[in-house]
């Protein structure tokens, strides 16, 4: 072999390389972990035995990868302040009270910036299941309504 097809043969072997790697990982998989988004939302209204004329909405996702959930919460018409709004959970059905899973403001005491509440927890592999399965609801406490003005079960999907 002459030298310069030697040396157009190791030129060639290189570009090979990377081409038989990235082969490789697509016809074999990878251990690398794909994230999966899933959208979540929740209609808010008002607590029973609540008069309001409040109502909101919030939207978000849950990451599969970083076991992240993200939300985004607005809300109109309330009687008073927002004191603290929380994820609450686990629920059978609805109308049915829980505790809180996550907060979704600051602790209090604190009276709270106006609308939207943005935000995102790490959550724990039990807690995923509850939220994904629709068993967890967003509670909106305000200052002439402690125990909850506004509330919405938390769906997957759009």
């Amino acid at each position: 072999m002459k030298r310069s097809e030697n040396k157009m043969e190791h030129r060639n072997m290189k570009k090979r390389i990377p081409l038989l790697f990235l082969a490789g990982l697509l016809a074999g998989g990878t251990a690398i972990a794909q994230a999966k988004i899933i959208h979540l939302h929740a209609t808010l209204h008002p607590v029973k035995g609540v008069l309001t004329k409040g109502s909101g909405k919030m939207t978000g996702n849950y990451n599969t990868k970083t076991d992240t959930v993200r939300w985004r919460v607005l809300y109109h018409n309330l009687t008073s302040k927002v004191i603290m709004a929380h994820f609450h959970g686990p629920i059978t059905k609805p109308g049915q009270n829980a505790g809180i899973q996550v907060w979704l403001t600051k602790p209090p005491a604190h009276p709270m910036p106006v609308a939207p509440i943005v935000g995102s927890a790490k959550v724990s592999p039990t807690q995923a299941k509850e939220l994904l399965s629709g068993e967890w609801y967003v509670l909106i406490h305000t200052k002439k309504h402690p125990a909850g003005e506004i509330r919405g079960r938390v769906l997957t999907g759009t």
